[in-house]
């Protein structure tokens, strides 16, 4: 499970990332990835369909 996640983890990062480039968001303008998921009209990434959350606990 720990393996999965950190591999969950680092696919986030890089969609962020890219998804940031798309929208053309640099350095100054700051952001959040919550704000950048909604702005796109996606889920967070991760999270459980059913509940909202990220199935942590």
């Amino acid at each position: 499970e720990r393996t999965t996640k950190q591999i969950t983890n680092k696919i986030l990062v890089f969609i962020n990332s890219c998804m940031r480039k798309i929208l053309h968001i640099h350095w100054p303008q700051l952001i959040s990835n919550k704000e950048l998921w909604c702005s796109t009209k996606q889920r967070i990434g991760g999270e459980d369909e059913s509940t909202g959350e990220d199935g942590d606990g």
